[in-house]
């Protein structure tokens, strides 16, 4: 039986999504992590800085590498460090109130504390 409702959802507008914040992409994100608890939850982004896009220098890390903290209410950035080489994609982890991070030169940052 033919209706002039659509049977599958292709052909259906998408659901609106609410945006919390955002944040301008001055970084190639290569890892994303969320981690702590109640107030002191963060957003954790590595990644090579530079335009991307247009710049091979930046797209392959020459013009640096950052660790940028993020606050997850506004999108804020609460901190930002150099880090020594590209890393690598997807390589970063959280346990016991500590950051580890994979980079392509072959080490691995922990980092802890204030």
């Amino acid at each position: 039986k033919r209706t002039a409702t659509p049977n599958d959802m292709s052909a259906r507008a998408p659901a609106k999504k609410n945006v919390l914040w955002s944040a301008p992409g001055d970084i190639q994100v290569r890892g994303m992590l969320l981690a702590g608890e109640g107030s002191g939850k963060r957003l954790f982004v590595t990644g090579a800085k530079g335009d991307w896009v247009i710049s091979q220098d930046a797209y392959d890390g020459r013009q640096g590498s950052v660790l940028r903290i993020m606050s997850i209410e506004d999108g804020k950035t609460i901190s930002e460090q150099k880090l020594p080489a590209l890393p690598v994609f997807d390589g970063m982890s959280a346990a016991q109130r500590r950051l580890y991070i994979s980079l392509t030169n072959g080490k691995i940052l922990c980092l802890g504390g204030k």
